[in-house]
């Protein structure tokens, strides 16, 4: 079975759609980090292999990363003025950690 013409089927549909898809995987983050009690494994690791094979489809630079982590980076630094180590906060460092971990494997990358 090959596989090529649907890889490159999804690669132009994820191209076509960039904002939307940066857009929910965004949103997926922040309600993480704010809206959903807990931490799932299965949901971090989803949204960030998401993040990565959107970047590898639409050849995203790591310029894109940096700044979604100084976004995240002043985030959890709000979040710890405001309320301490909390598990917000804490959501909030894990999601930095691995982007900034996705952005280095970019730059690597590029």
């Amino acid at each position: 079975m090959n596989i090529r013409p649907y890889v490159s089927r999804v690669r132009t549909l994820l191209k076509e759609n960039n904002n939307v898809v940066i857009t929910v995987l965004s949103c997926m983050v922040l309600a993480d980090i704010f809206m959903i009690p807990g931490t799932s494994d299965l949901r971090t690791y989803g949204t960030l292999t998401a993040y990565a094979v959107d970047t590898w489809a639409v050849k995203r630079k790591s310029r894109t990363t940096f700044i979604g982590c100084l976004v995240l980076l002043l985030v959890m630094y709000v979040l710890y003025l405001a309320t301490g180590t909390s598990e917000q906060t804490e959501k909030t460092a894990v999601w930095l950690f691995f982007s900034l971990l996705v952005g280095v494997i970019q730059l690597w990358r590029e």
